[in-house]
């Protein structure tokens, strides 16, 4: 049990200097130059929030005039905007998430309103649609493309990550049956076992799949949303029509930074439902991570209580359950 503990302290050290340590460098990749979904996109780098992504790329398409964003002139509905499409969907111009953004707002029309998108937006993160995962695909590759993206590295922590999550099952499997068989195990020991292998899912899970440019420049990407966060688009000098041309202003959208003229923009219910799936996700891993702790307490108690008959048959249970959820993850994933 020492030796297990040793090595998953020497593959902590390993996954630490392997995939957290960088040469930053001053970039001379300049923010201005990069669509604000690519600059969201580079920041999340994992759990994010795909609605602020897409209106930051209807923000960006607008400037550029790929669509038109239309707002009321009645001064009581002076908020409210149709937005037109104004490029082919076949023009060799629009990059594939462009595409694909142009895709999710249009379907098959030339034209929406504000409360046809924001009733896009609810189905869609009610259902999870395919979309945001074509999406991820396509601005991960995008990133690949342009040197920010070791896809060594990236393909090296999906089969660390595979890979770590099978040996870990079967050597909780060997655990369960060194205790079948009375082998005795300390308890201090199997806590920091399960302690270990909770840090490492997590060091794995958030390991950076960056080259030290995309590093680089994500620190950048940083500094730059600190500076950002303190402006405020609309003021007495400013309109929504002025507003949705400004390139900052789909960056920090992109950054998800709030804003008044987000709020404005978009109902704000639907933003936040999209941040409370993200947090949703990232609770329910670390939950995960939690019980599997608080379950390997429960079971040393109960085998301290048990008659040697009865703890037989809990542990043989309890391999028959982990082998059975191995075997299904693993089918699910061929």
């Amino acid at each position: 049990m020492i030796i297990l503990i040793l090595i998953n302290i020497l593959f902590i050290l390993y996954v630490y200097k392997k995939y957290y340590q960088f040469s930053i460098n001053d970039t001379t990749r300049k923010i201005e130059e990069e669509d604000a979904i690519t600059l969201g996109y580079i920041q999340d780098n994992g759990i994010d929030n795909n609605a602020d992504l897409i209106l930051a790329e209807m923000i960006e398409l607008n400037i550029k005039k790929y669509i038109i964003m239309e707002y009321s002139k009645e001064s009581l509905d002076k908020y409210n905007y149709t937005i037109k499409l104004n490029i082919s969907r076949n023009s060799t111009e629009l990059k594939n998430y462009e595409l694909l953004i142009i895709d999710f707002l249009f379907s098959n029309k030339i034209e929406i309103t504000k409360k046809e998108l924001e009733e896009k937006l609810r189905n869609t993160f009610e259902l999870y649609n395919i979309q945001f995962n074509e999406m991820n695909k396509i601005l991960n590759n995008q990133l690949i493309k342009q040197g920010f993206i070791d896809v060594e590295k990236q393909n090296e922590i999906a089969k660390i990550s595979k890979n770590y999550k099978k040996i870990s099952t079967i050597l909780i499997i060997i655990l369960c049956i060194m205790k079948i068989l009375f082998i005795p195990i300390p308890l201090l020991y199997i806590l920091l076992y399960i302690l270990e292998t909770l840090l490492v899912g997590i060091l794995i899970f958030k390991a950076s799949n960056y080259t030290n440019e995309g590093q680089s420049f994500k620190y950048k990407i940083e500094n730059y949303k600190n500076n950002l966060k303190n402006k405020e688009f609309l003021t007495n000098n400013t309109t929504m029509e002025n507003i949705v041309l400004d390139k900052e202003f789909a960056n920090s959208i992109a950054l998800h930074i709030n804003t008044q003229a987000k709020e404005i923009l978009i109902d704000n219910s639907i933003v936040k439902n999209a941040t409370k799936i993200s947090k949703k996700t990232a609770i329910l891993i670390f939950m995960s991570f939690v019980a599997l702790i608080l379950l390997g307490i429960i079971i040393a108690i109960i085998t301290t209580l048990l008659p040697k008959g009865a703890v037989f048959w809990l542990y043989l249970l309890i391999i028959l359950i982990i082998a059975g959820t191995a075997d299904v993850t693993l089918t699910k994933k061929k």
